[in-house]
């Protein structure tokens, strides 16, 4: 095996590994997590996915980051990428819209192509964290050139996910990860597609 290909492996186990340490810490502060939806209500449970989705990849990586140093630039191109047609990817989903008329399929679609930056960048971020030496890196230094919507809300997003870092073992209610899914929810928001809690548990979604 020769070292390229050593070093990729590791980076794999080694991020693997870490994603079942962090599910066995997730679930030993909040007992069966794992297995179910701890939102009753349609927006609660998608908060939930999107706040699972960020914060789980970031931790993972921020743990393997010192196994995994190779991985940088993968993590930034596949961020580029997703950034690349993420608002486009919206509006034609907008657009779209206009002729289904089917609103969970347009808050699907747009989120899908919204969020997807916000959960590379929790790749992204998480490394960097963790091969940082000292202070953290900036996060807005990393986001030039990005679109103003999705850069507030990845800045947003890596500010929640270090405190949540900084706290873990100690999250007093498992609303404080459910935060980032709100986060999302807000970018989308932003970005034309709004959803709103009902009583009964559903959601009023509309695009003006």
């Amino acid at each position: 095996m020769d070292y390229f290909n050593g070093a990729r492996s590791l980076a794999i186990v080694s991020h693997e590994c870490a994603h079942v340490e962090e599910h066995a810490e997730r679930d030993r502060q909040f007992p069966g997590v794992l297995i179910g939806y701890r939102a009753e209500d349609y927006i609660g449970k998608l908060e939930q996915q999107f706040s699972e989705s960020f914060w789980g990849e970031y931790a993972v990586c921020r743990a393997s980051a010192p196994w995994a140093r190779n991985q940088e630039q993968r993590y930034r191109e596949n961020v580029a990428t997703r950034l690349n047609d993420a608002r486009s990817k919206a509006l034609e989903a907008i657009r779209s819209y206009r002729i289904h008329g089917n609103v969970e399929r347009v808050l699907q679609e747009a989120g899908a192509a919204l969020l997807e930056p916000l959960r590379m960048a929790s790749y992204l971020f998480g490394h960097l964290d963790g091969i940082a030496e000292g202070q953290l890196p900036d996060i807005a230094s990393q986001l030039e050139d990005t679109d103003p919507a999705i850069a507030t809300a990845i800045t947003e997003l890596v500010w929640q996910m270090r405190v949540l870092w900084d706290r873990r073992g100690q999250w007093e209610s498992y609303d404080e990860l459910m935060a980032m899914g709100r986060t999302g929810f807000k970018l989308i928001s932003a970005c034309g597609v709004h959803a709103t809690p009902q009583p009964n548990g559903t959601a009023y979604i509309n695009v003006p």
